[in-house]
């Protein structure tokens, strides 16, 4: 899920930006709608302003709207939403709970090699740290699986067959 993108910014300035993606579905959360309907409306604004193109546009005007489009709809994602880096290690389900718990797991091993913490501590903490895991991984099937886009499910089938 990563894209080259690349465009002239006039002038002869050439930009190209690795850029792996946007959490759209954050800005779509309950706590983000106002910004999200901001967003929606300024995205509306803006495409209205580009001419419309139709079966007598040339090869040229089609290539630049398509640049057009590119470099305003990534500005406006790098203007709303929140940028995410997608790797292959990259987890949906990770969260900064998870993050947290971790960091204390850390802690408590390395307050273990000095001594200072007991075995019962460590396993107690990774216990929990699995726990937290297994409600954040269940939360995301089930979003997922709940969401309203349903043939999205057979998609996630072909990645669970060898």
């Amino acid at each position: 899920m990563c894209a080259q993108l690349r465009w002239d910014e006039g002038e002869g300035v050439k930009v190209s930006r690795k850029v792996t993606g946007w959490d759209i579905d954050g800005l779509k959360s309950e706590e983000e709608k106002e910004n999200y309907e901001k967003a929606q409306k300024q995205w509306r604004d803006k495409s209205l302003k580009s001419p419309v193109l139709n079966e007598k546009s040339s090869g040229e005007e089609l290539q630049r709207e398509a640049e057009w489009i590119q470099r305003n709809f990534v500005n406006h994602l790098n203007r709303c939403c929140k940028k995410v880096k997608v790797c292959a290690r990259s987890k949906r389900w990770w969260t900064a709970e998870i993050a947290e718990n971790r960091k204390i797991l850390g802690s408590i091993k390395r307050a273990r090699k000095r001594g200072e913490a007991s075995q019962q501590q460590v396993k107690s903490q990774l216990s929990n740290l699995r726990r937290i895991i297994r409600q954040s991984k269940t939360k995301m099937w089930q979003k997922f699986f709940n969401s309203n886009r349903r043939d999205r499910v057979w998609l996630a089938l072909r990645y669970t067959k060898p």
